[in-house]
């Protein structure tokens, strides 16, 4: 990987905070993306 010895702490916390906002920005775009279908199966059956 990276071998930057002063700076890897901080990079550590970074790929953390990465992981963790990844995680979360993929679990909200899974519910948008059930709301979507959901709205759009709404949609269908009302025509």
């Amino acid at each position: 990987m990276y071998s930057i010895p002063h700076h890897h702490s901080q990079f550590d916390f970074d790929e953390r905070a990465m992981l963790i906002g990844g995680q979360l920005l993929l679990s909200r775009i899974d519910s948008y993306v059930r709301d979507g279908k959901e709205s759009l199966h709404h949609v269908e059956v009302k025509k």
